[in-house]
């Protein structure tokens, strides 16, 4: 039988082939050198699809890196090479959500822009040219294209460690130009007063319930998605937080931070409780009892809301009343500013918000510029006492 003619495609090594049945099938064949100098391969067939072959590639060359037994051609490996090895070692170490982060920045950008480039010849002009200047044009946000050259500094950091280069080519670059990073928006609290009231009334009991727990609790929203009813205690008015949830999957919390206690407030409380008791109608309705693990937030289905439900709550509120356009994220930084702007101590707040001291001072710094203006003027007030 004569063997398959395997045809190069745009992928290095990675080829097409026609089997017995005349099927078009991908197969790769991998070179490299071992750590004694001797040239050496690893090769696969019958894949039915060209991604499915380069997944598998991607997974050899991190495992052939990762065990130190070879010496891969340094001079000719590219950025997309590079960053999909990269990307494979670094998947069990880091959080799904921030490996989602670093594949779309190496999908949407890295890799169209200058994924083509050779890691040695990414030097600051092209970076500069070729990634910021050419997200510039394309009128991105300069918060975008920071992030996205962040991501690709800890891929080049990594590849300096690995001495596929022997330094990072470059440091500072030029945003000039990019979309201002935009200013933090918060409600008033007569503004939040305003959109609790509205969500009472336009949105269903389900809507409602989230929209108010984040508005009152200033939780992240895949914190609240994740919600169970055992983490909700009644009897001492508290929440216990430690997971998120979104799309993909629920998780423990963001950070050691994240994962904490906090108060209720009585107008909460009792919505809640209306809330649970509706939960269990609808579970029964669909011939189930409700449990402590369920998730707190359900759909008429009896089935947990999907992560862009808040999202959508929001939305029908802003459409319907013309209320002014924000995000979910909004409702987090209004509680924030508004504790702050009353005098809530920094270091309560961080323990509410699950973020840090220095996080609470340096976001939330207008308000707290605020507080001491209003302080001083208090001493003002008691120099002029006549």
């Amino acid at each position: 039988m004569a063997r398959e003619k395997y045809n190069k495609t745009k992928k290095d090594s990675i080829y097409w082939y026609k089997d017995n049945e005349g099927k078009k099938k991908y197969a790769y064949r991998y070179k490299f050198y071992d750590q004694h100098g001797k040239r050496s391969e690893k090769s696969s067939r019958n894949f039915n699809s060209i991604e499915e072959c380069e997944r598998a590639l991607i997974e050899v060359k991190a495992t052939v890196l990762n065990g130190n037994i070879t010496q891969l051609d340094k001079m000719q490996i590219t950025l997309s090479e590079w960053f999909s090895i990269w990307l494979e070692l670094k998947k069990k170490k880091i959080k799904v959500s921030t490996y989602s982060q670093y594949e779309s920045f190496f999908r949407l950008y890295l890799n169209p822009l200058i994924g083509h480039h050779k890691l040695k010849h990414l030097t600051k002009m092209v970076v500069q040219h070729d990634l910021v200047d050419e997200m510039i044009d394309r009128g991105l946000s300069e918060k975008t294209i920071r992030n996205t050259v962040t991501t690709l500094n800890s891929s080049l950091i990594a590849a300096v460690e690995e001495e596929f280069l022997d330094r990072r080519r470059f440091t500072s670059l030029d945003y000039r130009g990019a979309k201002p990073i935009r200013k933090m928006d918060t409600l008033t609290e007569e503004e939040l007063k305003q959109l609790i009231i509205l969500a009472k009334t336009t949105c269903n009991i389900s809507q409602y319930t989230i929209l108010l727990t984040i508005a009152q609790t200033g939780m992240r929203k895949g914190e609240s998605l994740a919600l169970c009813w055992k983490d909700i205690d009644f009897e001492n008015n508290q929440i216990s937080i430690s997971r998120t949830r979104d799309y993909q999957s629920t998780r423990s919390a963001k950070t050691k931070n994240s994962i904490r206690t906090i108060d209720m407030n009585d107008e909460l409380a009792k919505v809640l409780r209306r809330y649970r008791s509706w939960c269990i109608e609808i579970k029964l309705t669909h011939g189930y009892k409700l449990k402590e693990s369920d998730y707190v937030f359900i759909s008429r289905s009896g089935e947990p809301v999907c992560d862009h439900y808040p999202n959508w709550a929001l939305n029908k509120i802003i459409e319907k009343h013309n209320f002014r356009e924000i995000t979910i994220h909004t409702l987090r930084h209004t509680v924030a500013s508004i504790l702050v702007g009353n005098g809530v101590p920094v270091p309560t707040v961080a323990k509410i918000l699950g973020d840090t001291i220095n996080v609470v001072n340096e976001v939330y710094s207008h308000s707290l510029e605020r507080k001491e203006k209003e302080a001083i003027e208090i001493l003002g007030n008691i120099a002029n006492l006549k």
